[in-house]
């Protein structure tokens, strides 16, 4: 029987490697892993409120020094909601023009995950009005969902923002080892300095964080099931054709 064409030509390069199996970690390992997680630091989270908040607020507020607040408060700019949509906005825009694959990625994924932060935590700051520390209410003061919208320490937006900066870049260039430390590390200077500026207390900050990684993850995810897609469609169209 004749070959299609394009069978043929496969046939014939003797260069083309086989295939390689590369055995994959079992999907209950991995759920039992991601689980495992999941608790410890909903734990770590839940201890740092009961047992963390108060003493935290009353280090940081007693020892830092004036030259020090200022450095926090120009690290906190950093977590700005606007100025990521703004530097994501010029990476889509370059992505285009450059014809990156990889700059594009990175852009869809960042904006997915700072839609979705922005959605989560605001749901959560006018959903529970937690006080924040400047306030000078306890750690557990809430006003609830019918309060007076004025009090919105949970969760921290900034901190939010800074870790689905991070993990971006981290998931779009997690071939080079630098990627993941400088992202991560930066995130937590601006995690730790809604802390120190009196702004959040040391939960707010935990959950933040973790709807920012969380959110990239889920546009990650979505970005990379979008693609599969499209390559599907694209194969079958191949084949009728």
């Amino acid at each position: 029987m004749l070959l299609p064409a394009p069978l043929r030509l496969l046939a014939a390069d003797s260069t083309i490697p086989a295939p390689v199996n590369i055995p994959a970690l079992p999907k209950t390992a991995s759920g039992w892993r991601t689980g495992a997680k999941v608790l410890v630091y909903t734990g770590l989270t839940a201890v740092t409120y009961r047992f963390g908040d108060a003493a935290i607020r009353r280090f940081t507020q007693s020892k830092l020094t004036a030259p020090e607040r200022d450095v926090s408060r120009a690290i906190s700019h950093l977590g700005e909601d606007r100025y990521a949509w703004m530097a994501c906005g010029a990476l889509t825009v370059a992505g285009f023009c450059r014809r990156n694959e990889r700059m594009r990625h990175t852009s869809a994924i960042w904006a997915g995950g700072l839609a979705l932060s922005d959605f989560a935590t605001g749901r959560l700051k006018y959903g529970i009005q937690r006080h924040r520390p400047s306030s000078g209410s306890a750690y557990n003061s809430f006003d609830g969902p019918g309060g007076p919208r004025r009090h919105t320490s949970f969760s921290s937006a900034h901190t939010a923002t800074a870790f689905a900066t991070a993990t971006a870049f981290a998931l779009a260039y997690r071939e080079k080892r630098w990627v993941a430390p400088v992202s991560y590390g930066l995130a937590s200077l601006v995690g730790a300095s809604r802390i120190t500026n009196n702004a959040h207390w040391a939960s707010d900050v935990l959950v933040g964080a973790a709807i920012g990684h969380l959110s990239v993850r889920a546009s990650d995810w979505l970005y990379r099931k979008v693609g599969e897609g499209r390559a599907r469609s694209k194969a079958k169209k191949v084949v009728a054709f």
